[in-house]
């Protein structure tokens, strides 16, 4: 990416992000959706954009659905902390992450997720 590129892409940042966050929270996968749920919980007063370059939420667990995709970490660990995982197997398969991500951002509200800053 040349610099003038690189310099565009953060104008057009600018331009679609308007409004002041006081946290930007960067993909919509296991980490971001717990990030937002956990600032909804914890921190109301603070306002937040989670950016996700797909139109959907899951990250690793929605992009890669190919045959005997899995966890190399068990699910007890890898969790949130404030939604236990609760299935049968310990190193899950991806439709069940997926739908343990899913789950979990329904149950607090589906935190907004913006891909406007990457249009």
């Amino acid at each position: 990416m040349s610099a003038s590129s690189a310099q565009h892409s953060d104008s057009e940042l600018h331009k679609n992000v308007k409004e002041h966050r006081d946290v930007i929270i960067v993909g919509a996968g296991l980490s971001g959706i717990g990030a937002a749920c956990h600032l909804a919980e914890k921190c109301p007063d603070r306002s937040y954009l989670l950016l996700e370059s797909r139109k959907a939420m899951g990250g690793t667990w929605d992009l890669f659905r190919y045959p005997g995709i899995r966890s190399d970490s068990d699910m007890h660990t890898l969790g949130y902390s404030f939604k236990p995982w609760e299935g049968a197997k310990a190193i899950a398969d991806g439709p069940s992450i997926l739908d343990y991500v899913r789950k979990t951002a329904a149950e607090h509200g589906n935190p907004p997720i913006s891909n406007r800053a990457f249009k």
